[in-house]
């Protein structure tokens, strides 16, 4: 009788934390459903009147250009055959179509680029959304985007333009953003060098190992995406990786990688720094792209999708599934009965 007692005391138990430990994994497994595709862009109030930004001309008087120090990874130095204001005109005109093309070429849906708009702050802004896929196994479908660009510096000797990206509808969203630095200068008579760089910052506390992976992974997300902008230059105005970028990377770290290396058959291959970018035990590795330009690649081509499809990015499930484990174990071994019926439940679950 005592020992129907105790078999019923330990069962009592036993019944929730096994059925935690099946809420865990189904948890985990579970598949949202998808997300609505993204609304075109509308014109909201406070966005102010659409306008052209041009550069101004090089004979209006010009105010010194200072040029930024990058963000931490290099993800473009090409040299153009095409003057400061055509290149200006080819990427960010409101007539031109090379950023809703680049976002077609990334597969993204639901791609809407609006015009130029003056604030009522006297900020001039421009709005990019678009939807990106995800193709990992767990976690969300898809990634619903909102990239402002707006330019800092506009000259004759050179323009900066910085644009921040936010997302939504996935893990630790609204603790960060990436942010894209694209700077402009002459290189000679009919040549212009654009250097783009970016990185993920943080505007909200985020765990430690966690920050290092998510920062890891939008780079490298990053960097993927603009070895696709370098191929559309390279193939539409006959861009090539600038020589000068060979002797000298740009960022920061002790550890940084040089930005381009020289390469008999093109003009270099453009890599990535190792403080910011590196892709934990997956080594970049080099990726031909075609006709004249040799951009890094992660072996692997990960990206973001990779930290979403991580388990541990679901702290609840996976610490419950994590504390009710331990405690099925020491129950498990103070009863041979129970453990008999632990092993028969983990084989169930496992053949769902």
């Amino acid at each position: 009788m005592l020992d129907l007692l105790q078999y019923l005391h330990h069962l009592r138990l036993v019944v929730p934390a096994a059925a935690a430990v099946v809420w865990g994994i189904q948890k985990l497994q579970h598949k949202p459903p998808p997300v609505p595709a993204i609304e075109p862009v509308a014109a909201a109030p406070n966005e102010g009147d659409e306008v052209q930004v041009e550069l101004p001309s090089d004979k209006a008087p010009q105010q010194p250009f200072a040029e930024p120090a990058p963000l931490k990874a290099v993800l473009l130095d090409l040299t153009l055959p095409m003057s400061l204001a055509a290149v200006w005109l080819a990427l960010f005109h409101n007539a031109s179509s090379l950023l809703a093309d680049f976002h077609k070429q990334l597969e993204d849906r639901d791609i809407t680029v609006a015009s130029w708009r003056k604030t009522r702050d006297g900020q001039r802004r421009r709005v990019l959304r678009y939807t990106t896929p995800l193709k990992g196994g767990m976690g969300p479908r898809q990634a619903l985007n909102t990239e402002v660009l707006e330019p800092v510096q506009l000259g004759a000797t050179g323009f900066v333009l910085r644009s921040r990206c936010d997302s939504e509808g996935v893990p630790f969203a609204a603790a960060f953003a990436n942010h894209i630095q694209w700077v402009a200068t002459p290189s000679g008579t009919h040549s212009c060098r654009l250097v783009v760089t970016g990185e993920c910052q943080f505007h909200r506390a985020v765990w430690g190992p966690l920050k290092g992976q998510i920062e890891r992974e939008s780079s490298k997300g990053m960097i993927k995406a603009y070895r696709t902008m370098g191929r559309m230059l390279q193939q539409q105005y006959g861009a090539v990786v600038s020589p000068s970028s060979s002797s000298s990377g740009s960022g920061t770290g002790s550890s940084r990688r040089t930005a381009v290396s020289p390469n008999k058959h093109a003009a270099g291959r453009l890599s990535v720094e190792a403080d910011a970018t590196a892709a934990g035990s997956d080594a970049a590795a080099t990726a031909a792209s075609g006709a004249g330009v040799d951009l890094a690649a992660d072996a692997d081509g990960a990206n973001i999708a990779a930290l979403l499809a991580n388990p541990q990015t679901n702290a609840a499930a996976f610490l419950v599934i994590v504390v009710m484990m331990v405690l099925l174990w020491r129950l498990a071994v103070m009863q041979p009965m129970l453990l008999q019926a632990v092993r028969g439940m983990a084989t169930a679950v496992a053949q769902r």
